[in-house]
């Protein structure tokens, strides 16, 4: 992609059927979160304390999610399905 990728991949949203799915991406998915693209987020929960990392969101920004699915793996591991809450 070049130019706006806001626009370029709302454009590719608008000519696809099925999802589009991006995997890893904590910076593009605060990004599309921000710009109203995303539609789902799967967060995969692991019971695992550390004491530093990476955040998800970085900023103060509000962003008001609805859970949607979960699913308790033999693992430990959440599996979380969250949409951005409609207003």
């Amino acid at each position: 992609m070049s130019g706006d990728v806001e626009e370029e991949l709302q454009g590719i949203k608008d000519q696809t059927d099925g999802e589009i799915v991006i995997s890893g991406s904590a910076t593009l998915v605060r990004s599309l979160l921000s710009h109203g693209l995303l539609d789902e987020l799967r967060l995969l929960l692991h019971p695992l304390a550390v004491g530093h990392g990476a955040r998800l969101f970085e900023d103060q920004t509000p962003h008001t999610l609805e859970l949607v699915d979960h699913d308790a793996l033999s693992t430990g591991v959440l599996n979380l399905t969250y949409v951005p809450a409609r207003a």
